[in-house]
């Protein structure tokens, strides 16, 4: 079974809820009128050994462009469109989603003491801060590839004054149309990100 791609506007026109959307999708969502879409989360790297000396680097919630602030699952049919999976999203928002993602992923693979930003605690040593400019599937020649990009930017805590900042992204192509192998290639990008991150994160600070 293919899942349908949907425009919001599309979608919203095609239900007859031009005039009414925001009671409307209440009551859809309050009386029980459509089906819940399905919820899809990633992994964190997995740990390893892990790698680079002490210190302690606290995670900014990434920023993001406003049609990736969501929940939803993006897709991009050509190069200048943006659509969404239709009963099918994230667990939570994907900036949110990822930032515990990163976090995780840098306590499995590193010695540093690793936070979110403006947790209670002594000042950490770095920050890293990102923006999410890609995070949707892409559709080219018969292909679903996952897409990620992240400019991270790495700062002094204290100074607040910014190191290095690199565009880091990862690629995956699905092995199938359908959500799970999507969602599948999303993990796999988001796994090919982080082994370019750590790795310079922690040069970045060492150096």
């Amino acid at each position: 079974m293919r899942y349908p791609l949907l425009t919001r506007r599309h979608f919203l026109s095609q239900a007859g809820l031009t005039g009414l959307m925001a009671g409307s999708l209440a009551c859809l969502s309050a009386c029980g009128g459509g089906e819940a879409a399905r919820t899809f989360g990633l992994r964190a790297t997995p740990k390893q050994a892990p790698t680079g000396g002490g210190g302690s680097l606290a995670i900014a919630l990434p920023k993001a462009l406003k049609s990736l602030d969501s929940e939803r699952i993006a897709t991009r049919p050509d190069e200048f469109e943006l659509q969404y999976f239709d009963e099918a999203d994230w667990v939570d928002r994907a900036p949110d989603m990822l930032q515990l993602l990163i976090i995780r992923s840098f306590q499995n693979r590193t010695l540093l003491q690793v936070t979110a930003q403006n947790m209670p605690g002594p000042l950490p040593d770095f920050l890293l801060t990102s923006l999410l400019q890609d995070f949707q599937a892409e559709r080219r020649g018969g292909q679903i590839t996952a897409h990620i990009g992240l400019v991270a930017s790495l700062a002094h805590s204290l100074r607040r004054q910014i190191i290095a900042t690199r565009l880091f992204e990862g690629r995956a192509v699905a092995t199938g149309d359908h959500i799970e192998q999507i969602v599948a290639a999303f993990d796999q990008a988001l796994a090919n990100t982080m082994d370019s991150l750590i790795p310079w994160t922690l040069e970045t600070m060492a150096a």
